[in-house]
Parts: structure tokens; C-alpha cells; sequence
């Protein structure tokens, strides 16, 4: 499942895989993607995760309308930061929207009075609208799986100690999807006004470049002055609510995908393919062999294992081919010489390693190797990531890193004239932010433009 450099999968190559497996049409007038039918089967199991692990944290799914006042909209127009370039008007007074605050803080205005309605906490999974210089899924006009969060609370305090369950939701989500991910922290003179501080996890692709899966925004008090969301508090005064936000889309499931393809062939793991496993008949049908095909389609059913049974005549390479280009994870090779032995072959796509089990302990073993699958994927993207990681104590290395495709590490002071100053001099780079996950990175290094002590960590590397 790895990519090696000579091998990286580009994004337009990537896109014209999920056109040929039919997940994907692209070729809609208005820069709009078409979802087909295997695609919405994805994300039906994402959605049901993600339901229960919203639910574990108490968030409440709810509906907002694609409509919103352009009123309501102009709260954030005019204090945050312009949208106006890039939104879609329905007319003078209603937009569809580009982000959720402006359908979800005016309710938000409505249903908090007092602090016996705190914490309120919901989320929704539905489309936002932007005007886009589109590419592919990665950026597209009409994002239609989008996840966001957002939660008022009584204090400041609240919010902080929220902060660790918003980020703990995303590193499940990340690890269900196999994604390891740089955990960063955004210097404060980059947050205003749109929050006090900012949370992200970023992704290496296999374009050599890193790409923003997930922000959470601690906005504290700073969109419910704006939206004038108050509350009484237990002493009967008057205060507005501490906000957090954060979200990701279904470009986590497309990057899933793509960290696991080659240029051939899409890979999906088991945990989300709509078919986890093909069972392929290979002998003559028999009456003693179909039955026996069926036995085992029957046991994996009953267990809620999403299979697929191939009893056709044709060609086996074309047979197997087929199914290799539907991103079938596991297939079971059934052959008459077996029917006594009751053991099983099974091929997995990955590696195209074969195994062989038996049926009495078939859903135990099965379990297992959708597990081991789902964790050598995630150790692999791991190990790449950390390879292309690479520690630099010069400024002038981190143009050579970037240029080769790698990912700079460098100690750095949280000065905002230190990173300005790296800017000027890596110029069409980006930073990735510091590092918040382990903020003691070993022993204390030099700031790479000021050469003072500091135990801070930061990234540059490309931004897709």
C-alpha cells in the first residue's frame, strides 16, 4: 500500500481512478461533483460512525437550512472576515450558505436565556456553498459532506476543558480513516478575529504536499458579541456564551483512499468499503459446492459483513480483475477440493497475500484481519510521514527540504518576527504551525532565525 516517490499517486490521477470506479462524475456544467451510488454507500458508514462517536460526546445532530439571512450573514461579513467574492446569492437577502454560524448562532440567540441551557451542543452533516477555483474534490464549489460542530458554554474554563474531547473525536476519526497527522497550534496574531486559538491536523499526501483535514476554533466570546448570544448566569448577570467550533468534510475519506491506492487501482479499507469481502467460486457449480458457497455467504451475513458472491464462469484473472478495480479488500478463493477440509483461501487486495482458515473460527479470524489491515495501513502512512519528516536547524534548509518534497522541522520561537522573517526568505511555503501534541520535543534547540533557546516546534512544507 505504499506509495514510493517515483509512484506517488498525483491528485488529477487520483480523481480520474474515482471517475473509472464509478464513484465520482465530474463532469456536472457548474464545477459540481456528482456522488454515485458506491460513494454514497461510503458515506452512509461514515455517517453512522460518526454518529455514535458524536453521541459519546454528548453533541446533538440537528438540521440547519441551506438558506440564511444575509442579515444574520453580514455579522460575519463585516466583523470576521469578507465572503463576499466567494458566496452564492439567492437574492438580495438570502445566500446559501458558506459556513453554518450564520444558520446556527441565530437559533443559538433563541433557545439560550440562562445557564440551565448550557452547555448546548449540536452538529450537522450536510452542504456548505463557496465560489471556488475548484480542484476536484479537493476544493469544490458544493462541499456535501461536511461535518461541523459547534457548543456554547457558561465559561471560559468550559471551553478549555471542552477543547481535549473536540480534538480526542477528530483523532478517532483520523484513526478509523488510517490518517496520521501533524497536530499543530496556529500563532495567536493569526487567529483574530475568527478565534483565540486554533487547533489543526494536517495530512502528507502523496503529492509530497500537506493538506488542512481539521481546525477547531476556540472562538471564546468572540462570535457570540457578534451574533449578541447571552445568557444569565447563576450570580443574574447578564454575560455571552464561550463558543468552540471545529469540523472536517468527506475529503478525509477521499484522502484515506488515496494514501492506500497506487496508480492502478483504488484501496479501500474493509471498515468502510461497501464490499469488504468477494467470495469467488472457482470450480465447476456442482450442487455440493453451491451450497457450500452459500454456507459461508450466510455466516458472513449474518454477522453484518458486507459481501459480495461471484459464481460466474468467466475467465478467472478477468473475474478477479474486476473486483480488484471495485477496491474489494479481501477475496475468498473457493475451490471443490476443500468441501471435506471446510478450510478457506483467502487473498487480501493490499499486499496480495494469501492465508488459509477455517470455517468453524471463520468471523473471529475475520475480525482479526480487518483489524491488522486497518493497522499496518496506519503504521505505513505513519512511517511515511515520519520519513519525510526532517529535523533542520538552518533556514536556508528548508527551501532544499520543500524543493525535495519533504516536510521541515525546525525548533522556532512563538515571535511573530521570527516566523514573518522565515517567510520572506521561504517565501511561496507555508507553515504548518507549531506543535501541540508534545510540546517538550526533547531538549531545547535554537530558533532557527533568532538562535535563542526555545522548545517550540513548527512545520513548513507545501499546503495543496
Amino acid at each position: 500500500m505504499e506509495n514510493s516517490p517515483e509512484q506517488s499517486l498525483s491528485l488529477n490521477k487520483f480523481n480520474i481512478l474515482l471517475e473509472q470506479a464509478w464513484i465520482i462524475d465530474s463532469s456536472y456544467p457548474l464545477s459540481a461533483i456528482i456522488w454515485l451510488p458506491d460513494w454514497y454507500k461510503i458515506l452512509n458508514i461514515a455517517e453512522q460512525y460518526l454518529n455514535i462517536l458524536f453521541e459519546k460526546y454528548n453533541y446533538k445532530r440537528h438540521i440547519f437550512p441551506f438558506l440564511v439571512s444575509s442579515k444574520e450573514f453580514d455579522h460575519i461579513n463585516d466583523n470576521i472576515c469578507s465572503f463576499e467574492k466567494g458566496i452564492y446569492k439567492v437574492t438580495e437577502s438570502i445566500i446559501l450558505r458558506p459556513s453554518w454560524e450564520s444558520a446556527i448562532y441565530p437559533m443559538f440567540r433563541k433557545w439560550i436565556k440562562t445557564y440551565n441551557d448550557l452547555p448546548l451542543k449540536v452538529f450537522q452533516i450536510w452542504s456548505i456553498f463557496r465560489r471556488w477555483s475548484t480542484r476536484g474534490f479537493m476544493r469544490s464549489n458544493e462541499n456535501d459532506f461536511f461535518i461541523e460542530a459547534h457548543a456554547a458554554f457558561s465559561s471560559r474554563e468550559e471551553v478549555e476543558r471542552e477543547l481535549s474531547s473536540c480534538n480526542d473525536m477528530v483523532n478517532d476519526f483520523m484513526k478509523w480513516l488510517a490518517i496520521p497527522t501533524l497536530k499543530t497550534i496556529r500563532p495567536p496574531w493569526t487567529n483574530k478575529p475568527v478565534a483565540e486559538t486554533e487547533y489543526a491536523f494536517d495530512v502528507f499526501l502523496p503529492t509530497k504536499e500537506t493538506a488542512l483535514l481539521n481546525v477547531t476554533y476556540t472562538q471564546m466570546q468572540i462570535f457570540s458579541k457578534i451574533f449578541n448570544i447571552t445568557f444569565t448566569n447563576k450570580n443574574w448577570i447578564k454575560d455571552f456564551t464561550y463558543q468552540i467550533e471545529f469540523g472536517f468534510s468527506q475529503r478525509c475519506i477521499l484522502i484515506s483512499i488515496w494514501l492506500l491506492s497506487n496508480e492502478n487501482n483504488l484501496f479501500m479499507l474493509p471498515i468502510y468499503s461497501p464490499i469488504q469481502i468477494v467470495i469467488f467460486q472457482i470450480d465447476s457449480p456442482i450442487i455440493e459446492l453451491n451450497e457450500y458457497v452459500d454456507k459461508i455467504a450466510n455466516i458472513l451475513k449474518w454477522s453484518n459483513i458486507r459481501i459480495e458472491v461471484d459464481k460466474k464462469s468467466w475467465q478467472l484473472y478477468k473475474r478477479f480483475g474486476k473486483y480488484e478495480k471495485l477496491w474489494v479488500p479481501i477475496r475468498f478463493e473457493i475451490w471443490k477440493k476443500e468441501l471435506d477440509s471446510e478450510i478457506i483461501k483467502i487473498v487480501r487486495q493490499d499486499n496480495k497475500k494469501a492465508l488459509f482458515i477455517s470455517l468453524n473460527n471463520i468471523i473471529p479470524e475475520i475480525d482479526k484481519l480487518f483489524l491488522e489491515i486497518s493497522s499496518e495501513a496506519l503504521m505505513n502512512n505513519e512511517k511515511n510521514l515520519i520519513e519525510n519528516t526532517i529535523y533542520c536547524t538552518k533556514t536556508e534548509d528548508i527551501k532544499n527540504l520543500i524543493n525535495s518534497g519533504k516536510i521541515a522541522k525546525i525548533h522556532l520561537c512563538f515571535s511573530e518576527d521570527c516566523v514573518k522573517n522565515i517567510e520572506k526568505n521561504v517565501r511561496s511555503w507555508e507553515i504548518v504551525w507549531f506543535e501541540y501534541i508534545n510540546k517538550n520535543w526533547g531538549d531545547l534547540g535554537k530558533c532557527v532565525n533568532c538562535q535563542k533557546p526555545t522548545s517550540e516546534i513548527a512545520y513548513y512544507s507545501r499546503r495543496i
